[in-house]
């Protein structure tokens, strides 16, 4: 069977493109759209065209910066909680188990032992990954190579962070959620959802006008309307409620309606397309 393989096209190839098939006016110098489309691609940013036709170049680089720019505030976010979490976790878990830093390796900690089984490869996988960097040498060269939790948690991603809830206990569990004054379902949900939009936003995806694969959960602390379970606005209200929970004095919510007013207002830019209401 033959396999089509697309041209690839030269930059002035794309530039025609644009202008031609998007109706987006280059209302910039030639020079300007060519340093844009090698430094960021046509690639990235024909996510923007198809919606934005008819509008001007300078406008799909302003909606292609505040959506960089959201993905800077929501990692910055989300930093806070996942080390924070993981701290939960640490001092949570340690104290129930007897202050034993090893709990992990006790299989009735788990509700499974399929869960079991496979979290002891996140160990392994984490400690061969990290194997080389001083505090873990520095660990095993001392004691041995059965890390303690604290010390494996740092290494985690907030991916393994919440695979670890899904695999714990119902008590371990509800010991986590009740924490956050959610249920263990509820709280594995929103642990889901806040390593799907961390990933996006630590790998550059855009996210101008997508609809979230992991649709959201609310609750009757968290109320998220029914139009943006599962688009970006309803995103922003998640990760503002978990922050809010963990420093009741941050300001974040207000540097992100500062930037959102910013782009609206003298940018002219519509927020719909985050589904973020106006």
């Amino acid at each position: 069977m033959s396999q089509y393989i697309q041209k690839a096209l030269t930059i002035n190839e794309q530039l025609d493109l644009i202008h031609t098939k998007h109706q987006i006016t280059i209302d910039i110098s030639t020079n300007r759209v060519k340093d844009y489309l090698t430094n960021i691609s046509f690639c990235r940013l024909n996510s923007y065209f198809p919606k934005l036709h008819g509008t001007s170049f300078s406008k799909v680089i302003k909606y292609y910066e505040l959506d960089r720019k959201l993905r800077l505030i929501i990692i910055d976010a989300i930093e806070r909680i996942e080390i924070a979490i993981k701290a939960i976790f640490i001092n949570k878990l340690c104290s129930k188990h007897g202050a034993n830093p090893l709990w992990y390796q006790d299989k009735s900690n788990f509700n499974s032992e399929q869960s079991y089984s496979y979290f002891a490869r996140i160990v392994n996988d984490t400690k061969l990954k990290h194997k080389n960097e001083h505090d873990i040498k520095a660990y095993i060269k001392k004691y041995s190579d059965n890390l303690p939790i604290w010390l494996l948690l740092e290494k985690f991603s907030f991916g393994d962070l919440s695979k670890l809830y899904s695999f714990l206990n119902v008590d371990d569990a509800q010991l986590i959620a009740r924490h956050f004054g959610k249920t263990p379902e509820n709280f594995k949900d929103h642990l889901q959802c806040l390593t799907y939009i961390r990933n996006l936003c630590a790998h550059h995806m855009n996210l101008f006008d997508k609809s979230m694969k992991l649709r959201l959960r609310g609750n009757k602390q968290l109320f998220i309307p029914k139009n943006q379970l599962n688009n970006l606005g309803g995103y922003l209200i998640l990760v503002n409620h978990y922050l809010m929970l963990i420093i009741p004095t941050s300001s974040w919510n207000v540097r992100l309606k500062d930037l959102l007013n910013l782009y609206k207002n003298h940018y002219e830019l519509v927020l719909t397309h985050w589904g973020i209401d106006e």
